[in-house]
């Protein structure tokens, strides 16, 4: 029993012994492990600076190449402006060539013009004037001048004055040497000077002959003088009363009863309800 007891406590010594070694082994393979995670970690963390380093150049060298691609791009640029600016085929010499074959164009429809004003016109009035005037002498025209300066000096020295809006013609008529007036027909020239403002009224003319009541003017249109004293409606608009008031043309009973409205434009008294069925339609 004794010898029992004892080889169960050398067992038992033994297992206790043999504890420390293990623990020493397990905490040996731990510090292995982590070892190996860190030089792992290390690696990989020297790998990514490696990449990060080849990718930092790759950048720059990048970089560097198209910095350099636009300053050789923005250097042929300049030279092409210099060029242009400086050279006798550049940008600048054909700009100047244009302007002057456009003023040369200019300035020879100019003359083309003018001789074809002065041949069609001018000339043309100046020949029928001419002719016109070789039928009397400068000596009848003077005394005609004189008989008519006279005649007009009598009338306001023996009476109470010439007026402009009443004509006693038995007394006096200052229209009478009207008849004398040379006139010259230039119903057959056309001016080239006002063809292209011309050329809309002649076609109109031709598309629309039965339209056109009164003949077409060139230009803007004005006010006749046969309508001055009629401006209380005339075609330029209304006119104004003697104390400066607009005057607008009063509307026909037809125009009246067509413009009336039963609408009342009121927004804080509105009809509902019966008296809206009361008022009807509008």
């Amino acid at each position: 029993m004794l010898c029992m007891q004892a080889d169960a406590r050398d067992g038992s010594a033994s297992k206790i012994a043999t504890r420390p070694s293990t623990q020493a082994q397990d905490f040996s393979q731990s510090d292995s492990l982590q070892k190996r995670i860190d030089r792992i970690k290390l690696l990989k963390y020297q790998e990514l600076n490696r990449v990060g380093e080849l990718t930092r150049k790759q950048l720059n060298r990048t970089m560097q190449r198209l910095s350099k691609q636009r300053e050789t791009t923005f250097q042929d640029s300049f030279d092409q402006l210099q060029h242009g600016l400086t050279s006798q085929d550049g940008i600048i010499a054909q700009v100047n060539d244009i302007l002057r074959q456009s003023t040369s164009v200019k300035h020879q429809k100019k003359v083309q013009l003018f001789t074809e004003w002065d041949s069609q016109v001018f000339q043309k009035i100046q020949q029928r004037l001419s002719r016109g005037l070789s039928k009397h002498s400068a000596h009848q025209l003077e005394q005609r001048l004189a008989k008519q300066y006279a005649e007009y000096l009598h009338t306001v020295n023996t009476t109470a004055g010439v007026f402009r809006d009443t004509i006693a013609a038995e007394d006096y008529d200052p229209l009478a040497p009207r008849q004398h007036t040379l006139r010259i027909p230039t119903g057959d020239i056309q001016d080239p000077v006002k063809r292209d403002v011309e050329k809309s009224l002649r076609e109109r003319e031709q598309l629309m002959p039965t339209r056109l009541r009164t003949p077409p003017v060139a230009g803007k249109q004005t006010l006749s003088a046969t309508l001055w004293d009629k401006l209380d409606s005339t075609p330029c608009g209304h006119h104004m009363d003697h104390e400066g008031n607009y005057v607008t043309k009063a509307l026909s009973p037809e125009e009246l009863l067509l413009r009336r409205s039963a609408v009342t434009f009121d927004d804080y008294n509105v009809a509902t309800g019966a008296s809206r069925d009361a008022a009807g339609p509008a």
